[in-house]
């Protein structure tokens, strides 16, 4: 069995499941509620019954009698679409892969490693340079203010010079103290700067190493799942066993079938003969229900199953049998991992007029490919023309201008039921394919002969 979920494809048609019991379970809910209404509509009017008069009584006990039936009958209806929505499900099991494109296109799940934004992004800018430290302007001394009193003025000139030459002296030795100072900070926060930009650069460097290893991881696991898809592809294309069993089983597991009835598929290949045998195993007959509906009976107030006859049921699991069978076949065919094989007869006029030959030639018509288009073109332009139109054909000429129609209508059918996208054309047939096969026997009686003589005088000698 392939395993489920391994390529993304895989999902598509749980959503389309998904999307099918949403749809069953509104319907389902719709009948309830209905139900619901009907339950409510009985309490409402046995409620009103008990407190009425005695007319009014009988009447809203009538009423009342009205709304369990129509409940119980809501009931009934609930039951029957739950039952005909199971049975509408099993016995459409090959209507609804119809509708379904089941080809997987494989180089379509070729993944790509999806990398997520650096996350320490806060290491990459710069630790700001610290700002440039100057020296301050040297004091100056202040200017000495004349006295405005006469008086001693001299003296207080004086006097205010030398406490102005005081003050400046003070503030010159402060600030040559502070100049002093100022390049052995300037060099400690260069330092610091340094230091705090080394650690900086240091946890970006292991950041990014992490980064770097969890992408090369990604990197790694996306790789390891593209080669695993190049060796699918590769051994589909040799036609090797696993590489068979695994496309099949993936083509199948998207086949999803209804709840509580699941089937299981078990290929099996043989490369020699490029045969395929699928295996189906699904569930048995007591699976399937045998109820045809329900019903209400007043009489017991109860609601009752109704049996479905024998017949109907043996009926309806023979046809889930063949629905599975011809689903399982669909499914592969339409996979596109097969194709037609057209042998002489009409094929081979289609591929003549599909290559618009002058005449017929053979060695241009066997082998060539066409497609299911091409092959309904072709058809289409037979319908168009004339009898007289189709004799005049060089590819099909008057022996076989009517059989011709026939054998396009048939090619058309097979598509139908089996929708291989491609067909491929073969002008050599089946008298070619005895002789080859005869000629072959025959060779190999001949060398076995010949092998046979020398054993025989060796053991004579």
């Amino acid at each position: 069995m392939a395993r489920r979920g391994f390529f993304a494809e895989l999902q598509h048609q749980s959503q389309v499941a998904a999307r099918q019991a949403a749809q069953r379970q509104r319907a389902s809910e719709a009948m309830a509620r209905r139900a619901e209404a009907a339950r409510n509509a009985s309490i409402r009017a046995a409620t009103a019954a008990s407190r009425a008069s005695e007319a009014d009584r009988k009447r809203l006990e009538k009423e009342a009698a009205a709304a369990h039936v129509a409940q119980m009958q809501a009931e009934v209806d609930h039951l029957n679409e739950e039952l005909n929505a199971t049975y509408a499900e099993l016995d459409g099991l090959l209507a609804a892969t119809l509708d379904v494109d089941d080809f997987v296109d494989l180089e379509s799940l070729r993944i790509k490693a999806d990398h997520p934004p650096f996350d320490r992004s806060d290491l990459e800018a710069p630790t700001p340079e610290p700002e440039e430290v100057v020296d301050p302007p040297a004091p100056t001394m202040r200017s000495v203010v004349a006295p405005r009193s006469p008086f001693g003025r001299q003296r207080k000139i004086a006097e205010d010079q030398a406490l102005a030459a005081q003050e400046h002296a003070a503030a010159l030795q402060a600030w040559q103290d502070h100049v002093s100072k100022l390049p052995a900070y300037r060099v400690q926060l260069a330092e610091y700067h340094a230091a705090v930009e080394k650690q900086r650069l240091d946890n970006l460097s292991t950041e990014r190493a992490r980064y770097e290893a969890e992408c090369a991881a990604r990197e790694t696991e996306a790789s390891a799942q593209n080669a695993q898809l190049d060796e699918l592809i590769a051994g589909l294309g040799y036609g090797t066993v696993e590489a068979v069993r695994e496309y099949i089983g993936i083509v199948l597991a998207n086949s999803v079938y209804p709840e509580g009835f699941e089937v299981e598929h078990e290929p099996t290949f043989e490369p020699s003969s490029a045969e395929l045998q699928l295996r189906v195993l699904i569930p048995g007959p007591g699976t399937i229900s045998t109820i045809k509906g329900h019903r209400y009976v007043r009489a017991s107030d109860e609601v009752v199953e109704v049996a479905q006859t024998q017949k109907d049921t043996k009926g309806r699991y023979a046809s889930i049998v063949d629905q599975v069978a011809l689903r399982t076949l669909h499914e592969v065919f339409e996979a596109d991992r097969a194709h037609l094989i057209g042998t002489s007869g009409a094929i081979t006029s289609l591929a003549g007029l599909h290559l618009n030959l002058p005449r017929y030639d053979r060695s241009r018509v066997d082998g060539i490919w066409m497609t299911r288009d091409e092959c309904d073109t072709a058809a289409n332009r037979l319908l168009a023309l004339s009898p007289q139109g189709r004799a005049e054909q060089p590819c099909i000429g008057p022996d076989r201008a009517d059989l011709v129609l026939a054998g396009a209508a048939i090619l058309q059918a097979v598509q139908e039921l089996w929708p291989c996208s491609r067909v491929r054309v073969a002008d050599r047939g089946l008298r070619e394919g005895i002789l080859l096969s005869l000629m072959s026997e025959r060779n190999g009686r001949r060398r076995r002969r010949r092998r046979r003589g020398p054993r025989v005088m060796a053991a004579a000698q």
